[in-house]
């Protein structure tokens, strides 16, 4: 019998859904330091120091201002009296 030719290729098919979500990547660097933070507040005050030194002597006072006018004694084992007078 005769040959029958084949015929032309069908069409393409219609395109199938799309698939699933891949897996998560890994994590990335570190990312670089912060600021540096403010200054922090001031501390309390210091130990009181050392007391200083001496200081030097001072003058010499003026002369008395009286003199002994005179002078009473009595018998032997009795009191003695002196009379002061101002200088005016």
């Amino acid at each position: 019998g005769a040959t029958v030719p084949t015929g032309p290729p069908g069409l393409t098919g219609a395109t199938g859904p799309t698939g699933p979500q891949g897996l998560t990547g890994s994590t990335g660097p570190t990312g670089p330091q912060g600021l540096t933070g403010s200054t922090g507040p001031t501390g309390p005050q210091g130990l009181t120091g050392a007391t200083g030194p001496t200081g030097p002597i001072g003058d010499t006072g003026l002369a008395p201002t009286f003199t002994v006018g005179s002078v009473t004694t009595g018998a032997p084992g009795t009191n003695a009296s002196v009379t002061v007078t101002p200088i005016d």
